[in-house]
């Protein structure tokens, strides 16, 4: 990913997650992994993402259903 600092947003296709996200994407040397329980239907965080690619990961991760922690988290792996 990067050698800066890597940050998880939890929630981040709209509200307080989206904005989080897009403030921490306007500092220079982080990276953002941003999760949503539906990505695909996300599209103000596929915008972003489509802006910033590299800098910012969008993942599908549903905080009510623990049993898509382990895949997120293999993701997470695998893009760094």
């Amino acid at each position: 990913m990067t050698s800066g600092k890597v940050i998880l947003v939890t929630g981040a296709s709209r509200g307080i997650g989206l904005e989080l996200v897009t403030v921490l994407l306007a500092k220079q040397g982080s990276t953002v992994i941003a999760t949503a329980r539906d990505p695909a239907n996300a599209s103000q965080l596929k915008e972003l993402a489509s802006h910033n690619a590299g800098r910012l990961h969008v993942l599908q991760l549903d905080v009510s259903q623990p049993s898509t922690f382990v895949s997120t988290a293999e993701q997470i792996k695998e893009a760094g």
